[in-house]
């Protein structure tokens, strides 16, 4: 809520006014943690797929296709960043393009 400049503020001085209007805050941010969790958790997946995608093309000395970027998708939701990270250091750029090819590949 905006206030206008000329508009007061009603704080209230009453003790069980001050206590009724910092639970209904409290409960409100109660709510609202868990939507709020969840946005910073999908802004961080993304942030690591993009990093990643950054890694497996750099390995690859070339963009990933859209069937590639799919693998990469379904294998970080399937083995986690960690050993996507593992994958794309340890192997050379030809056991890392036989390994994004192979669909069982883990």
């Amino acid at each position: 809520m905006v206030t206008e400049p000329n508009e007061e503020l009603h704080v209230p001085t009453d003790p069980e006014e001050q206590q009724r209007i910092r639970t209904r805050f409290f409960r409100r941010c109660v709510e609202l943690l868990p939507e709020l969790i969840e946005k910073m958790e999908q802004q961080d997946r993304k942030a690591a797929l993009q990093q990643l995608q950054h890694l497996f093309e750099r390995r690859l000395s070339r963009e990933l296709t859209t069937a590639e970027l799919g693998v990469l998708h379904e294998r970080f939701a399937r083995l986690g960043a960690d050993r996507l990270s593992d994958v794309v250091i340890d192997l050379d750029r030809a056991a890392f393009a036989a390994w994004l090819a192979d669909p069982a590949a883990s």
